[in-house]
């Protein structure tokens, strides 16, 4: 059983196998997923994560429980709840089986994320025509003031030239 770390970036950190028996305590785990010891712990108390325990009672992550937090962290990061994430974990683990159930969470979740982006995009529009609602006014705001200085500048000329 070898392990070797390899990163391309800091923040992108894999691990090579050369068996598929490699492990990796929760505390590697953590560093390498950015994910906190504690919130591994409470995944794994919901059902979300399974790791395998070695002789000792440790908690042994394999490269597929990695596959797996990462898959987590992507169906969190498109916001599905966290009660369906554990669903979904109860389905993946009764097998092929269940694809179907699982591929309709999956959709279910695009159509979400769909309508959060349409949602998002509209606020975006809102900011886009209120931030060159307030450049125009910028623009007219300094034209007056160059024309007030222009006409202050002119009168200063004349009274100049009356005197």
């Amino acid at each position: 059983m070898v392990q070797r770390k390899t990163t391309t970036h800091p923040e992108h950190e894999t691990l090579e196998e050369e068996s598929d028996s490699a492990t990796l305590r929760i505390s590697d785990v953590s560093r390498l997923t950015g994910l906190p010891v504690p919130t591994l712990r409470y995944y794994e108390r919901r059902g979300i994560l399974a790791p395998r325990r070695d002789p000792e009672g440790h908690r042994a992550y394999t490269r597929h429980d990695l596959e797996w937090i990462a898959f987590v962290q992507r169906l969190l990061g498109t916001g599905m709840p966290l009660r369906a994430i554990e669903r979904y974990s109860r389905l993946r683990a009764q097998g092929d089986a269940t694809i179907p159930e699982r591929l309709a969470m999956l959709h279910h979740q695009d159509q979400l994320l769909a309508e959060r982006i349409r949602q998002t995009q509209a606020q975006r529009e809102f900011l886009a025509h209120k931030i060159s609602t307030y450049n125009n006014k910028l623009k007219e705001t300094k034209t007056e003031n160059i024309a007030d200085r222009a006409a202050a500048n002119e009168r200063t000329s004349q009274a100049a030239y009356i005197r």
